[in-house]
């Protein structure tokens, strides 16, 4: 067999030639979007009742002939001729960038056709039409090798022709969309078409608005992106209108990019800035007979001249330009002659119709080149042209003529058109200055601006996603804008068909060597290296050499390249591509893919599960026709399993969950690896605290599995159950589960079962505050994953054996065991390990008062978290923040962090994350000066967590919250609950200080001194600064030296601004009860200047009352101001009777202690 282009010898059956790589087989099958016109001739019975058969077949051959030449004059193709019905297609099988409004166009056209037919024949027949756009198959039927198309679309485009009256055209929803700006319309409803269950929504197509190509009249978008084109055009403009040196500017670019609106300021800037003449024509793509028709609209937007102008009117008009421009040189150039040709331009009958074509084509020139250029001697001139491709030849020829007449004259001849403009016409400049133009796409920050304008009423993540979608074309961002308008934002993944006809129009543009080699890319993905396409190639095309056609591509700016790899120029390009494949085709290229892949780059499983996942799933799409010929649903199970193990994935909840659906879908209800699947996704919801889905899937396992299930199933259904059971604060229950999994894993024998379940009771005890239970289980388990040798299972109890030791407050071992487990988790990869590591890490951070350290650690952590979808961690850590926050004075973005945290954990999950997100925002409420709502939030969430870990956090934060405003009673309420203060576990110290403040606020000195005497003092750092302050203050009311502990706090890096206030406030005390007046405002003001500005409104109220009692001690004159205004603060925030008056009074000595000072 030989090639017919190149007649090298070719092996049997191969579709391209490997020499020169033309194709040697018929084209395959596509999907395409296409716009089908189906019109139907009405009255055909009453033609054929008198006349003889004969004159009928004529008069309907005619007819259809006169019809046939409407649609192919548009850029259609006659699909096919049945009885007195005809159907043709725009779109197929070559894609313009408006095939939608060219099919429309036609239609109206066939109406006028028929209308004339029946003016001049008599013939009495009218015309139905139907038109919709859609996705269709194309492509020859096996039987008769007949190019169609096959689909929905096409139905319904017959139903709306049934449904139109005679002489009218209707169209369905989605060539509305892509037409109505060039389409003047009227809603008809919905018509509920026969054979259709869903109605169809339909339109009436009154008239064109302008000539193929003009929109209707709209408010202009702003003009941004360009500005830096825009200085250099304005440069070159200014030099050839001052030099009096022809400027030939000639801007190019992909369809929809901007290049009639950067046309449109350049020519509004030569308007306005240089006094020029604007003279402007338009190249139509089809719908026009006159060659010269852009040469006529320059000439009739030079003399306002109508197109409807009668033949005389325009005559009369064309001879008074041509007289006056030509002036004193109208007799020597012979005006007539020039007013003939340019009458013959505007496609007047003049007697140059009766002349020779090049004849005609010379005087066109004449009279063009004179009545320009006698124009431009005295003004200066702007032509330009639009859509430039679209020129005949003999325009092309004439505007050659210009430029060599016209070099030496303020000229600016400007010309846009398709990236290949210049390929097809590449004029001789001579005397004009050529200035190339090649507009790429804008950048992010002007598209960002062009969203705001044509998307302002979506949201702007909706917003973020079509800016990126459409790869800087202003055009694609505007459709796809009114789509998502029109769909109330729903249709995000629908392109419009303008979208998909102008990115087809360019893959049309290509050889088919080059769309295949495409196609192939789209196969691959978005990106791939440049040796796929060239395996791909020797695979499934005989070896053809694949390089010309990808510097093809790249030239046609469809791909970009690097010296090894490739990538998509825009998704919205892979998409078109992938979109036009068959489903069949698709499945077996995947298949395809994935074998190869699977036998060469098996290392690569996520890339050979993909292809394998969407073979399957496109082959089920096709009816499940066995077109791939192996178990490709069962092999895309197996690869997603091993995708699943990926630590990456492993680490994401979205990915995983996705991954893990896709691969459900394929199986069968009973297949018991359904099992598998499910409970690995019950898994990974439980880190997205999606409890109600995790259930569901738990439940189908479990289902599936039965009683009698193999132990391996059956133990890892109790462990999900357990940690089910814990999210959803059934602790006894998460407990049994547990247990039960332990001995499931004991009967089975697997070490690293066991361990799993050990960590796993482990973690039960750790939420129910039961630490020494909890220290033993995790240890157990951490001996059994180091007996197996499983570094991530002894990572996970290391962060477990953290998690205890922090809350037990012994930081030094808990941050010793994150730091290993972090490590480990970094070797391995595992993301959500080392978030929970790190995570936790920063909790240590914040209990050691370094909270720059804990606020880069939780804001990391949070990303991180998202990007994963783990919803506790990101509940967690916006806890962190706010409690960091909040000790840091920064009390409205500790409110904002604790809201967030509210939101992360859904309703019934984990309660203990829940309370400590409603304990810092109710004690952020109270510093805020928000008494009322913050003892609300905080009281009435006691009651809801009346037990266990969340209640003592709860009580415990009642009763910091309320010593910190005066209320020692209800501090006293909630703090008496306590069988026995620990001050060695997180938050007992706390609870100590809290309860010896309340001692000191109700007038107990002594009491409180003994109290606080207690704590660890000031040589171990490992102590609260907070009880540091407290004591200092119960040490003045008591007459001994608070030097040591307000030091202490003054110098530590760990103390918060309360401490420092307090142990400032405990000074001034003492100073004023040693008679210090100096002393004791110095320690005011440096207590004052501790509150950070802003936020809280508690620390500067018990400023406010230590100045008045130092000023009552010491009988300062301001002593009624002091007063006055501390009792003002009080009273704003609802504390008159604050039992810090007590508290201060007793260390200023004002009123004496309850116990004698020891002596000395």
């Amino acid at each position: 067999m030989q090639c017919p282009a190149c007649q090298a010898e070719v092996v049997d059956g191969a579709r391209f030639c490997s020499a020169c790589g033309h194709e040697l087989a018929r084209r395959a099958d596509e999907r395409r979007v296409v716009t089908v016109l189906f019109a139907d001739i009405v009255g055909f019975t009453g033609l054929s009742e008198d006349r003889d058969p004969e004159q009928v077949k004529n008069l309907v051959d005619s007819c259809f002939a006169r019809l046939a030449d409407d649609i192919t004059s548009f850029g259609g193709r006659v699909d096919k001729v049945v009885g007195d019905a005809i159907v043709a297609l725009f779109g197929a099988p070559i894609a313009h960038e408006d095939d939608a409004e060219r099919a429309v166009r036609a239609a109206l056209r066939m109406q006028e056709t028929v209308g004339r037919l029946d003016v001049d024949d008599g013939v009495g027949i009218r015309l139905r039409i139907g038109i919709n756009t859609g996705e269709v198959l194309v492509g020859a039927m096996t039987a008769g090798d007949d190019y169609t198309a096959m689909g929905d679309v096409v139905n319904t485009a017959s139903r709306l022709q049934t449904a139109a009256e005679p002489g009218t055209v209707l169209v369905g929803p989605i060539t509305h969309e892509a037409t109505q700006e060039f389409i003047r319309y009227r809603s008809v409803g919905q018509l509920h078409a026969r054979g259709r269950e869903a109605p169809v929504t339909a339109y009436r197509a009154l008239a064109p608005y302008g000539r193929p190509g003009e929109r209707r009249a709209s408010a202009e978008l702003p003009f941004v992106g360009r500005e830096r084109e825009l200085d250099l055009v304005t440069l070159a403009i200014t030099n050839a209108y001052e030099t009096r040196r022809g400027l030939l500017l000639g801007i190019t670019g992909e369809a929809g990019v901007g290049k009639s609106r950067i046309a449109g300021e350049i020519a509004d800037l030569a308007r306005f800035d240089h006094d020029a003449v604007v003279l402007h024509g338009r190249c139509l793509p089809y719908g026009e007979t006159n060659i010269w028709w852009p040469i006529a609209g320059l000439i009739r937007s030079a003399i306002a001249l109508d197109e409807s102008a009668e033949s005389d009117d325009a005559r009369a008009a064309v001879a008074e330009m041509v007289e006056r421009t030509l002036g004193d040189r109208a007799e020597l150039l012979d005006a007539p002659r020039v007013t003939d040709g340019i009458m013959h331009v505007l496609g007047y009958d003049t007697h140059l119709s009766r002349l020779a074509p090049d004849r005609v084509v010379a005087e066109v020139i004449r009279s063009t080149r004179i009545l320009l250029g006698m124009l431009s001697r005295t003004t200066s001139l702007v032509i330009w042209l639009s859509d430039l491709e679209f020129a005949d030849d003999a325009v092309l020829a004439l505007l050659e003529h210009l430029i060599d007449r016209l070099g030496r004259r303020p000229v600016v001849m400007m010309v846009t058109g398709m990236p290949k403009l210049f390929e097809r016409w590449s004029p001789v400049t001579g005397r004009f200055t050529l200035l190339g133009m090649a507009l790429d796409g804008l950048d992010e920050e002007a598209m960002r601006l062009l969203a705001a304008e044509v998307a302002g009423s979506l949201d702007p993540a909706t917003r973020a996603a079509l800016v990126e979608r459409a790869s800087g074309n202003p055009l694609f961002l505007e459709e796809m804008a009114r789509t998502l308008a029109a769909t109330d934002g729903t249709d995000a993944d629908n392109l419009p068909a303008n979208v998909r006809s102008v990115i087809g129009a360019r893959l049309d543009a290509l050889d088919e060597l080059a769309r295949t080699v495409i196609g192939n890319a789209a196969v691959l993905g978005r990106r791939g290296d440049r040796e796929w396409l060239q395996t791909f190639a020797d695979v499934t095309m005989g070896g053809v050499d694949v390089t010309g056609a990808v510097a093809e591509l790249s030239r046609a700016d469809l791909l970009e390249l690097t010296t090894k790899t490739w990538e998509f120029h825009s998704d919205l390009v892979r998409d078109v591509v992938y979109d036009r494949l068959t489903k069949t085709q698709r499945a077996q290229s995947h298949a395809g893919v994935a074998e190869w892949l699977a036998s060469s780059r098996s290392d690569d499983v996520d890339t050979v599960a993909w292809h394998y996942r969407q073979a399957a799933s496109l082959q089920e799409a096709v009816g499940g026709v066995d077109v791939i010929h192996q178990d490709v649903a069962s092999l895309a199970v197996d690869w997603t399993l091993r995708t699943l193990d990926e630590p990456r994935v492993r680490s994401s909840v979205e990915r995983s969950i996705e991954l893990q659906t896709e691969a459900l879908a394929l199986l069968e209800p009973t297949d018991l690896r359904r099992a598998d699947l499910l409970l690995r996704r019950a898994d990974v919801r439980l880190r997205g605290l999606a409890l109600e889905a995790a259930r569901a899937d738990l439940d189908e396992a479990t289902a599936l599995l039965g009683d009698g299930g193999a132990l391996g199933p059956r133990f890892r259904c109790e462990l999900v159950a357990s940690e089910l059971a814990q999210w959803s604060d059934d602790h006894d229950e998460a407990l049994a589960r547990a247990s039960t999994a332990l001995e499931l894993a004991r009967a089975d024998g697997d070490p690293r079962l066991i361990a799993d379940a050990l960590r796993r009771r482990g973690m039960t005890h750790i939420f129910q505050g039961e630490h020494q239970a909890a220290e033993a289980s995790v240890r157990e388990s951490f001996a059994a994953y180091e007996a197996a040798g499983d570094e991530i299972g002894m990572a996970w109890a290391r962060q477990n054996l953290a998690w205890i030791a922090f809350t037990e407050g012994r930081m030094v071992d808990a941050e010793e065991r994150l730091l290993a487990a972090s490590e480990a988790f970094e070797r391995a990869g595992d993301l959500a390990g080392k978030g929970w590591s790190t995570g936790l890490l920063a909790y240590v951070r914040i209990y050691d008062g370094r909270f720059t350290e804990a606020d880069e650690l939780a804001r990391q952590t949070l990303l991180d978290a998202r990007e994963q979808g783990d919803r506790w961690t990101q509940g967690m850590m916006n806890v962190a923040l706010g409690t960091s926050a909040l000790w840091s004075g920064r009390i409205d973005d500790a409110l904002g962090h604790a809201e967030s945290a509210i939101a992360n954990f859904p309703e019934g999950a984990d309660s203990v994350g829940v309370v400590q997100a409603l304990a810092t925002r109710g004690r952020a409420l109270v510093r805020r000066g928000r008494l009322d709502p913050g003892f609300q939030l905080l009281v009435s969430a006691e009651a809801d967590h009346p037990f266990g870990p969340p209640n003592d956090m709860l009580r415990t934060s009642i009763a910091a919250a309320s010593v910190t405003v005066g209320d020692a009673a209800q501090a006293q309420q909630y703090l008496d609950g306590f069988d026995e203060i620990d001050i060695d576990i997180v938050g007992g110290s706390e609870r100590h200080v809290a309860l010896g403040l309340a001692r000191l606020q109700e007038g107990d000195a002594d009491a409180a001194f003994e109290l606080l005497d207690a704590l660890p003092g000031v040589a171990d750092d490992t102590s609260s600064r907070w009880g540091w302050a407290v004591t200092a203050l119960a040490r003045a009311a008591t007459g001994r030296s608070v030097e040591a502990y307000a030091d202490a706090v003054e110098t530590s890096g760990r103390s918060t601004y309360s401490d420092r206030v307090l142990a400032r406030l405990a000074g001034a005390c003492a100073a004023a009860r040693a008679g210090d007046a100096a002393g004791a405002a110095v320690a005011l003001d440096r207590a004052c200047a501790a509150v950070p500005a802003g936020g809280d409104q508690v620390f500067p109220t018990i400023v406010a009352v230590a100045a008045a009692v130092v000023a009552e001690k010491l009988t300062l004159p301001e002593l009624p101001e002091r007063r006055a205004e501390a009792e003002s603060a009080l009273t704003r925030l609802g504390l008159p009777d604050s039992g810090w008056w007590a508290a201060l009074r007793a260390a200023a000595g004002v009123e004496p202690a309850r116990a004698e000072p020891p002596s000395g």
